[in-house]
């Protein structure tokens, strides 16, 4: 009984994850090259603060990632200067990203915070915004960041 042993998963179930395993090496292969790709483009965009990817040289802990990862996949984090609620506009002009906050699916996916406060700015908190990037092109997934990027006031960053 499942009280004594566990839940018993089902034949279709097992055959399902058997036939997912096959294949992810070659998916984290993709997500890993996509968000280090990502993260070098979005490093450049001078509204951008910093981005948490441990793959990209400024990376603080560079040396510890590299000792203690053998991959990087396609998590990862960028602070900016614009307000928590332009960046969720941006968001939400994403064509290519879902907004949520799961991760290791095929689909990329998006969501927006306040940064923590110890990275503010003239006093202000800028925004957090959390990437997965999933098996998508990442020309395609940059050329939406960009398209979207386009909308944002100049204006509105918050060091400015």
């Amino acid at each position: 009984s499942y009280m004594n042993l566990g839940a018993v998963m089902t034949p279709q179930t097992a055959a399902l994850i058997t036939r997912g395993l096959r294949t992810l090496p070659l998916r984290m292969e993709r997500h890993q090259a996509s968000a280090l790709k990502i993260a070098a483009h979005l490093a450049e965009k001078p509204d951008v603060v910093r981005v948490n990817h441990p793959g990209l040289p400024g990376y603080p802990q560079k040396e510890l990632a590299e000792r203690q990862l053998s991959g990087t996949g396609g998590l990862f984090s960028f602070t900016t200067r614009h307000s928590v609620e332009s960046m969720k506009r941006w968001a939400d002009a994403l064509d290519f990203f879902r907004i949520g906050v799961s991760w290791g699916g095929y689909e990329s996916l998006v969501s927006v915070s306040p940064a923590p406060e110890k990275h503010a700015e003239n006093g202000k908190a800028p925004s957090l915004v959390r990437l997965f990037i999933g098996i998508e092109d990442p020309d395609e997934l940059m050329a939406d960041i960009d398209r979207a990027w386009a909308k944002l006031p100049a204006a509105d960053a918050a060091a400015q």
